[in-house]
């Protein structure tokens, strides 16, 4: 997924030449689970690499599982800004209507009501409601919602005896290197952050997208009690699901490193 430092962690550790394995589920590619235009999804994978792809997931999976005791680092991030910032970076996957409708590429406004569409039907919130318990309690046996936490700080730990965990407000990432490094008992430990940018060819429509979809999707909210957890943000504790028929709770963006 990105854009929460998940990068930067992993390749801190690679240059020290510690393995770690960078995942976001283990399951399938995420896009499969965030998004409920599938077929849509499904025209920039490849079936055959798709398929070993799952497979190599489900044996990483397994190999941590096996291990005595594993550490792991997951980033949070405001839930709004990490429902934008992915549907921004996956525009392409919106596009495959294109080919039946040529208005959404020749007029402006067509293609502000498409994207507002998609965005109103197509994003799967509970994908980002329920990764807490599927990634996290499911496989590993922690269960962070059920913990109490000040969320005026900026990192929470829980363990158990299966594994150890470090939740990280990725705003505050870059001022946490000694803890980080207490956690994975590394010395000096600094934190290299590695940027990676990915832009549209659009960014007129997107900067008008935000403006016009900040203020209407988002007038009508739920709140989330996992959010309330870990964010002093009160816009960060509601996100919008009256008008997407497959409504959910969301949850701020999550990136693993298991190491």
């Amino acid at each position: 997924m990105g854009k929460v430092g998940s990068s930067s962690i992993e390749h801190t550790l690679g240059e020290r030449k510690i393995p770690s394995y960078h995942i976001h589920t283990f399951d399938d590619h995420e896009e499969f689970h965030m998004y409920h235009n599938k077929k849509d999804v499904s025209k920039f994978f490849d079936f055959k690499n798709r398929t070993m792809y799952r497979l190599v997931l489900n044996k990483r999976k397994r190999i941590l599982q096996k291990r005595e005791h594993i550490k792991i680092v997951t980033l949070v991030r405001d839930p709004i800004a990490t429902v934008f910032s992915r549907f921004f970076q996956d525009l392409h996957l919106q596009f495959i209507e294109g080919k039946k409708n040529d208005a959404i590429h020749r007029d402006m406004d067509v293609t502000y009501k498409h994207l507002e569409h998609c965005f109103d039907n197509y994003i799967n919130l509970n994908y980002f409601a329920n990764w807490f318990d599927n990634e996290l309690k499911r496989n590993f046996g922690i269960d962070v919602l059920r913990q109490e936490v000040d969320n005026t700080q900026p990192f929470y730990t829980f363990n158990n005896e299966q594994a150890s965990v470090i939740l990280i407000k990725c705003e505050q990432l870059s001022s946490l290197d000694q803890e980080i490094g207490k956690f994975l008992q590394l010395d000096d430990f600094v934190l290299k952050t590695v940027m990676k940018q990915r832009t549209s060819g659009i960014p007129t429509s997107i900067s008008t997208l935000k403006n016009t979809t900040t203020s209407r999707s988002f007038s009508t909210c739920t709140t989330c009690p996992s959010i309330a957890m870990f964010t002093q943000n009160r816009n960060a504790r509601h996100l919008k699901t009256s008008g997407n028929k497959h409504q959910g709770r969301s949850r701020d963006e999550k990136s693993t490193t298991y190491y």
